[in-house]
């Protein structure tokens, strides 16, 4: 996902769901997200906090 790099709120919680800030895969952004930052949440990581919400449930 993008996320605007001076939207500090939402990049720090983000960050606390398990997200990275990483390269984005192509060559270069796109040109309406370039003041964004590219952040991935790996599948493990994805499968992990569905389980915590569900045991919460």
């Amino acid at each position: 996902m993008f996320v605007f790099k001076d939207n500090t709120v939402a990049y720090n919680c983000y960050q606390s769901l398990g997200f990275i800030e990483t390269q984005y895969p192509e060559e270069r952004f796109p040109d309406n997200v370039q003041n964004c930052a590219y952040m991935v949440l790996s599948a493990a990581e994805a499968k992990i906090g569905f389980v915590q919400i569900n045991l919460a449930s």
